[in-house]
């Protein structure tokens, strides 16, 4: 079917499409009311498709949905496909957005959606270079092989889950839960250097089969709880802002070099070794909570690094060395 070219089809009422290849490129398909698409390709490149109502389109092959396009419903938006190809391209719904895909790539593109968001893909998601997906008042979740963030956005007013079997690559990205909680499990490791992983109202967690490398990015939650196996926080940030932070470098290296290291309640960090050292006087790591609990199989090197503690610190190591460094237990002093 060949709509491309300025191409028009309204429909007032409902609309139902059943095609081979679709080509939309330039073109315009919208309907009133409910519509439905199933071809075994749709190239909608600088086109538009439009639903006052629900929105379904079941592909076979691809969706080419580049250069500035637009696919958008009032209802809910039900979109399968092979690979899809969002560069620079729109999926909106007015209502929950629900996507099946091998692969997804929106570089610079959006995908919004006013209530849930739903991503499944068998393959890579591409959402780097300015990529946004955001769900306004629901939740966000998303099953992926890997996660290239780079300068992207996922957002989501409730829960965000995401789930990966590779690699999470958020180097100056954002990734944020702003009113319910952040849950991130991955096989593959972790690269938040320079990103931002944070949950305003809610709680972080985070496991991982490989290295958390936070080198410079911020990580924030009311309570964290991060498995990984070693984390890098070099001049980054790690804060449980109300509760706990409880933090494991399975059988590896904790290095907080620079870092600051942060928990409202209890901080327990269980690691091999665990560096908190700098160069010189104030260039060491910072390591601040209520109570402060280390498990460590090999050396706390805390050299021009700064441990306090608001009231009780534990340290279970195999070496400590605090050659021009600080640990200060601010305990409660009894009344007179």
């Amino acid at each position: 079917m060949n709509n491309s070219a300025a191409g028009l089809i309204d429909s007032q009422g409902t609309l139902g499409i059943s095609a081979g290849a679709v080509d939309n490129r330039g073109g315009q398909i919208a309907s009133q009311q409910a519509a439905s698409l199933g071809a075994s390709s749709l190239d909608n490149r600088a086109g538009q498709l439009s639903s006052n109502a629900a929105l379904s389109l079941t592909l076979t092959g691809n969706l080419l949905n580049t250069q500035n396009a637009k696919l958008a419903s009032a209802g809910p938006l039900l979109l399968e496909a092979a690979a899809i190809d969002n560069q620079g391209g729109s999926l909106i719904s007015q209502n929950l957005l629900q996507l099946t895909a091998a692969s997804l790539n929106n570089a610079g593109g959006t995908l919004a959606a006013r209530n849930g968001l739903d991503l499944l893909l068998s393959g890579a998601l591409n959402n780097s270079a300015s990529g946004l997906i955001h769900s306004q008042q629901g939740t966000l979740e998303i099953q992926a092989q890997s996660l290239n963030n780079q300068g992207g956005a996922l957002s989501a007013q409730q829960d965000l889950s995401l789930g990966l079997n590779g690699l999470l690559d958020n180097r100056s990205g954002h990734i944020q839960s702003i009113n319910g909680n952040l849950d991130l499990h991955q096989s593959g490791a972790v690269d938040n250097t320079g990103g931002v992983l944070s949950s305003l109202q809610g709680w972080l967690k985070l496991l991982s089969a490989g290295l958390f490398d936070n080198d410079g990015g911020t990580t924030q939650a009311q309570a964290l709880a991060i498995t990984a196996k070693g984390v890098d926080n070099r001049a980054g940030h790690l804060s449980a802002l109300a509760g706990d932070s409880r933090i494991t470098a399975t059988g590896a290296t904790f290095n907080n070099q620079g870092g600051g290291l942060y928990a409202q309640q209890t901080l327990q960090v269980s690691a091999a070794d665990f560096n908190n050292q700098g160069a010189s006087q104030g260039l060491g790591g910072k390591v601040a909570g209520g109570r402060i609990d280390f498990g460590l199989s090999g050396a706390l090197n805390n050299r021009f690094g700064l441990i306090e503690s608001d009231s009780t610190l534990s340290l279970n190591a195999s070496g400590f060395g605090n050659s021009g460094g600080s640990c200060v237990l601010w305990a409660p002093q009894a009344p007179p």
